[in-house]
């Protein structure tokens, strides 16, 4: 996995790497999946030691040694309650916190995460023989350890995704640029930068004045054929299904879905079936979405807002489509796990336009993108013009396409 290591610290010459991760906040999700996955990766020729505030029991079944650290972004539990005025009050609480106690809770973070870290290196005896590795690099771990490797103390591996770095807790301060100053004086012998877009790979090189690899997900090609029944061609009783999966928020374009469906209906009809998770049940948007959706978008079916990961992978294997309506301004730099995760398992995507993943892959002809009502009907309305086999074939293609892609960069 070159995107792992630096051309100065060759994987032959590294025994144990530490993969941190402080966004694995709860036992599942995308952050603990990606872990996995790079741990089962690095695990061939490395001992793994996985470092999060949640994960021991999955991780340590996976062959590798825990170490818990803290969790210090509450942002993440925004909209995590199942309850709507626990919601409210959770993320008013915050609001306020950064307002009042910004800076003194962003200091008491800064010296949280240099603490678990040289704790971490310390008992660990960690050496030049070891490297310690962010899948998804955050703002107070990974800083510290951009620090700590400024002082040529540590072999150091950060992935960016484009979500925690920015999660610090003072308002209104520019500090992500601070944390890439870091990065721009620290040894380049002991430092591995990598990207999960080409966008931001190609921002992060010109503001380091660093070396950057693009990292997409490590993904393992299974192509399941879920829909062996059906027939052939898309009708009312044989639709075309798109599902977006994962979470629903708006940043992820659920609650652009109605437009989209409406415009299908007035063109296919029943033809084409949408699929999504609803908003949890605490969420603000919950019953909006419900009263606003129900009875009015018969094209439209709703999912339990929390799916279990085989329920999860299964509506991937059970859709035709994946839908990816993300906000552009959000994902501007970003990727996305659902996109990889529907690459490996042979399925078309459609993304709109103006986020790092759709733009890119778009140009590759990896999947396709659209900007407007219009133009995604006129996708679909190809889509609907072939047989599932022929359906099945571009995707397939379209996955070569990426491997081909990623062994290229």
């Amino acid at each position: 996995m070159k995107d792992v290591f630096s051309h100065s610290f060759k994987k032959e010459e590294i025994k144990r790497i530490f993969v941190v991760d402080p966004g694995c906040f709860k036992e599942s999700g995308h952050n603990i999946d990606l872990v996995s996955r790079f741990g089962k990766e690095l695990k061939k020729n490395h001992e793994i030691f996985v470092c999060a505030p949640k994960g021991k029991s999955k991780f340590q079944k996976l062959g590798f040694d825990f170490l818990s650290i803290s969790n210090l972004y509450p942002v993440l539990y925004i909209d995590e309650y199942s309850n709507k005025y626990l919601n409210a009050i959770y993320e008013r609480f915050v609001q306020l916190s950064r307002t009042i106690f910004g800076l003194p809770t962003h200091l008491f973070y800064k010296f949280i995460a240099k603490s678990q870290l040289q704790k971490i290196i310390k008992k660990n005896n960690i050496t030049n023989k070891d490297l310690i590795f962010f899948p998804s690099s955050d703002y107070y771990f990974a800083n510290a350890a951009a620090e700590l490797c400024k002082k040529d103390k540590i072999n150091l591996s950060l992935r960016f995704i484009g979500v925690l770095e920015n999660a610090f807790f003072r308002r209104k301060r520019d500090l992500r640029s601070k944390f890439f100053s870091v990065l721009k004086k620290c040894n380049s012998q002991k430092l591995a930068l990598s990207a999960e877009t080409l966008r931001y790979r190609d921002y992060l090189s010109s503001i380091t004045s660093k070396l950057v690899e693009y990292s997409g997900y490590p993904i393992k090609l299974d192509y399941k054929n879920f829909n062996v029944s059906r027939k052939k061609i898309f009708t009312v009783n044989n639709p075309l299904i798109l599902c977006l999966p994962g979470k629903s928020r708006p940043d992820k374009g659920s609650l652009d879905v109605p437009m989209l469906a409406n415009a299908c209906f007035e063109k296919f009809g029943m033809k084409v079936i949408f699929k999504l998770q609803n908003f949890p049940k605490g969420s603000r948007h919950n019953k909006k979405v419900t009263e606003k959706f129900t009875g009015h978008f018969p094209n439209i079916e709703f999912m339990k807002p929390e799916l279990p990961r085989d329920e999860f992978e299964k509506t991937i294997w059970g859709s035709d489509v994946i839908l990816m309506p993300y906000a552009p301004d959000v994902y501007y730099f970003r990727g996305s796990a659902i996109f990889f995760e529907s690459i490996e398992r042979g399925k078309l995507v459609i993304g709109r336009g103006g986020s790092a993943f759709s733009d890119n892959m778009n140009t590759l002809n990896i999947m396709d993108r659209y900007y407007t009502p219009s133009e995604f009907t006129s996708l679909i309305e190809d889509l609907l013009n072939m047989s599932l086999d022929q359906l099945e074939a571009l995707a397939h293609s379209r996955v070569n396409k990426y491997i081909e892609f990623k062994e290229s960069v």
